[in-house]
């Protein structure tokens, strides 16, 4: 399991375990590679991610079911780093590397070996 420091109202960590991304899989009804397959997930997953992650560092989030959870999130990302200069991409790329380091997705040198193994493949679609 990784974990990702992230400045937002204060210092949080997000932590990706096998049951994160087993949960963000339930949410989604896709694997955690197939939510990455055509590059950056959406703003939609990007939030789900982010409250699973941090939930499993351990911040309480307030709200009664997922969907207001995710708003607080949403506002909470958007205030304290949006707001603040910071970029989305840059937070998901973070994300991203943890996830990669953790082994539940693949490097992109790893996706770009297989294509060179499989000429004959075509993974762009």
């Amino acid at each position: 399991m990784r974990k990702i420091e992230v400045t937002l109202d204060k210092v949080r960590e997000i932590k990706f375990s096998i049951n994160a991304m087993g949960e963000l899989e339930d949410r989604f009804n896709k694997s955690v590679p197939e939510l990455f397959a055509l590059g950056s997930p959406g703003i939609r997953v990007m939030v789900a991610m982010m409250r699973i992650g941090l939930k499993y560092g351990g911040m309480k989030i307030p709200g009664k079911s997922i969907e207001d959870q995710e708003l607080f999130i949403g506002d909470l990302v958007q205030e304290h780093w949006v707001n603040e200069g910071n970029s989305i991409n840059e937070l998901m790329d973070s994300v991203k590397d943890s996830l990669q380091e953790a082994g539940l997705i693949p490097k992109e040198e790893e996706v770009e070996d297989e294509d060179k193994q499989n000429p004959d493949m075509d993974t762009d679609e």
